[in-house]
């Protein structure tokens, strides 16, 4: 199954601690808004909030850089797994909003922020963990390939 990495801890050192994990539900894809946008102004989005989108505010944002976090700690589980991808995006955004973080889009002909639902961050997340995927696929084979060559040797002495 899929876990949801309950306990990650950012610390004063912005060092990561993954802590308990509990399985989670990846069917249940409710739109919290009721399918309404949920106007945000800017001085109401927080540093557990994730702003969608390219450039630097979004790059530099607290709730960017740790969503940035999670993504990494999770993209080896999804560069191996062969199913419940999605699951392990949908854990990713449920760690966002369990912080009290929202997944926020700016139109950018207004400039009026509003809270996109969690199917729409779901897919954020999947393209986010997609990145770089095929480094990480080929390091986790790598490391997985060394590490049982490793114990074939010690078990051949």
């Amino acid at each position: 199954g899929c876990y949801l990495n309950h306990g990650i801890v950012a610390g004063k050192d912005s060092g990561i601690k993954m802590g308990n994990l509990t399985p989670i539900d990846p069917t249940d894809m409710s739109d919290t808004n009721n399918n309404r946008p949920l106007v945000v102004s800017e001085s109401e989005i927080t540093a557990q909030d994730v702003l969608c989108g390219r450039g630097g505010r979004t790059n530099h944002h607290f709730g960017n850089k740790y969503f940035r976090t999670l993504v990494d700690r999770a993209r080896i589980h999804y560069a191996v797994a062969f199913k419940n991808k999605g699951a392990i995006a949908y854990a990713v955004v449920s760690e966002v909003k369990s912080r009290g973080g929202r997944f926020l889009k700016q139109d950018e002909g207004t400039g009026v922020w509003t809270e996109i639902n969690d199917k729409k961050a779901s897919q954020k997340t999947s393209q986010a963990l997609r990145e770089g995927l095929a480094t990480k696929k080929r390091d986790a084979i790598r490391n997985s390939s060394a590490h049982s060559a490793s114990k074939k040797k010690v078990q051949n002495k």
